[in-house]
């Protein structure tokens, strides 16, 4: 039986090249405590009270109010509802007028969501100059998602010339602050010797503290380093064990990889069933190679247990890859 090569970590990977704050209760509870002495605090209150009931339209009606009388965190919150299509129609432009108001006051948030807008490479708004602009302000005050992205547009040359030296700069200081990704690219870039001389062991401790918090990409690099031993000694078990952690938050790559493991019997007993499942999973997962790959393994069974291995794929899928033992 042959299978297609180990998935390994490659190029650093983000997907979270524009991520977009979004309302949360602990971010507008903390602003009501700052504005509450202001004169429109009680719009604002009434928004936030709104909000919380899920009457996002009744919500936006009070932030407005309190956001076309100067109100900060009010500017935000209008900004943040055009932005996301809560209680008003979804309108970038009408976002980034809100946003500028907010951070040009120096609000880290809005100058970070307006340079998710401008890095939006589907947005009317497209501007990779613009982004960096923004982020890069956000991202001296300390707002570590700004930094992440920042050090993800030096990476790549996204609106500013490529600098691998800037992006570990910036990875770092987004890292230092506990930003999974951030950690899971630095890892990365060490790994491949970019900005960075090349070092598979401190790679390694950087994919360890992603992992940790469970970020799948940093989890599915962790079992790749296990089974190939760069930066770690060889270790199969080990390596079945992250794939499995990455595996079950819908990994298609560390999917794949586990169905390997099962199949040539690494690190784990060599199981048709499990490894035919978790191949179909990754083909679900859209892995491109996955479908092919899970038809050679079914060349050694039975109808009968392929059947199973289905009905087998079908429970943890239904289960949310709770049960799939």
């Amino acid at each position: 039986m042959r299978l297609p090569m180990l998935r390994s970590d490659g190029r650093p990977k983000t997907n979270l090249t524009y991520l977009k704050v979004r309302i949360m209760k602990n971010l507008v509870t903390a602003l009501i405590f700052t504005f509450a002495t202001t004169v429109w605090a009680g719009d604002f209150e009434d928004g936030f009270a709104a909000s919380e009931a899920g009457d996002y339209k009744t919500a936006f009606s009070f932030y407005k109010k309190a956001a076309e009388q100067g109100e900060l965190a009010a500017q935000f919150n209008v900004g943040l509802y055009y932005d996301v299509g809560k209680g008003v129609a979804q309108d970038d432009a009408v976002a980034v007028r809100w946003y500028k108001l907010a951070a040009a006051q120096g609000y880290s948030s809005a100058q970070y969501n307006l340079g998710a807008i401008y890095a939006n490479p589907k947005g009317l708004l497209q501007d990779d100059a613009e982004a960096v602009r923004w982020y890069t302000l956000a991202a001296a005050q300390g707002y570590s998602n700004a930094q992440l992205n920042l050090g993800f547009m030096f990476a790549n040359g996204k609106g500013v010339a490529q600098d691998y030296a800037e992006a570990v700069r910036w990875y770092k200081l987004a890292a230092a602050q506990g930003n999974s990704i951030a950690q899971h690219n630095l890892g990365a870039m060490y790994a491949n010797g970019r900005g960075v001389l090349q070092d598979y062991v401190e790679a390694v401790r950087w994919y360890k503290l992603a992992a940790a918090q469970g970020y799948s990409i940093a989890q599915l690099n962790l079992g790749a380093r296990y089974a190939n031993g760069k930066g770690v000694l060889q270790d199969y078990a080990e390596a079945v064990r992250w794939y499995k952690l990455a595996a079950v938050r819908g990994n298609a790559d560390a999917q794949f990889n586990l169905s390997q493991n099962y199949a040539t019997g690494k690190g784990v007993l060599q199981d048709d069933l499990q490894a035919h499942m978790w191949m179909n999973l990754a083909a679900v997962s859209g892995d491109k190679g996955a479908q092919k790959a899970r038809d050679v393994i079914a060349e050694q069974m039975t109808i009968q247990q392929i059947a199973k291995a289905q009905a087998m794929a079908k429970k943890c899928l239904v289960s949310k890859y709770k049960e799939c033992d």
